[in-house]
């Protein structure tokens, strides 16, 4: 299960979200590899006023195996999504390193 999730307590930005009191908090996707799926990533977040989309407000990637599993199950969704992007860049004559 220990790779499944840690938590980084000595962190200097630990606590990031307010709701950890508490929680076994996961520290495994500090930065949310489902953030580029937009609004298909399952989480809690609003989009500002520039339309950048905002994640403060979603714990749930941290949420233990919870938001292990979470991520896991989805991480299918980011394969598809840059083998696409590559196909389509491909289609268009540009050559992919």
């Amino acid at each position: 299960m220990s790779h499944k999730c840690f938590t980084n307590n000595k962190c200097p930005y630990f606590p990031c979200h307010a709701e950890t009191e508490g929680v076994d908090f996961n520290c495994m996707f500090c930065y949310c590899p489902l953030y580029a799926l937009g609004p298909n990533c399952g989480g809690n977040f609003n989009y500002t006023a520039n339309g950048v989309k905002d994640c403060s407000n979603c714990t749930l990637p941290h949420q233990g195996e919870k938001g292990w599993e979470h991520v896991i199950n989805h991480i299918g969704d980011i394969i598809r999504m840059t083998r696409d992007v590559k196909r389509g860049q491909e289609d268009n004559g540009n050559k992919i390193c």
